[in-house]
């Protein structure tokens, strides 16, 4: 699933992408999560870190969730 969440209230963004990782941290309690600021990185070691997070198999986790933040900025 892919959920895009933009605009210019980054209060109300923050607060959705919140209750977004919120709900689903609810729903699946072993979940690995991933932060990543691609315009802080770089691209060569964003598209490292994004492949190896997803290609990575989890031992006792088994849902993942990648947020990508300010990558339209």
């Amino acid at each position: 699933m892919i959920i895009f969440l933009y605009g210019r209230d980054f209060y109300r963004l923050k607060q959705n992408l919140d209750k977004i990782i919120t709900e689903y941290r609810s729903k699946n309690s072993g979940m690995n999560l991933l932060t990543l600021y691609p315009e802080e990185i770089g691209k060569k070691a964003f598209s490292e870190q994004t492949q190896n997070f997803l290609k990575t198999i989890g031992f006792f986790k088994e849902k993942k969730m990648l947020v990508i933040r300010d990558s339209f900025v």
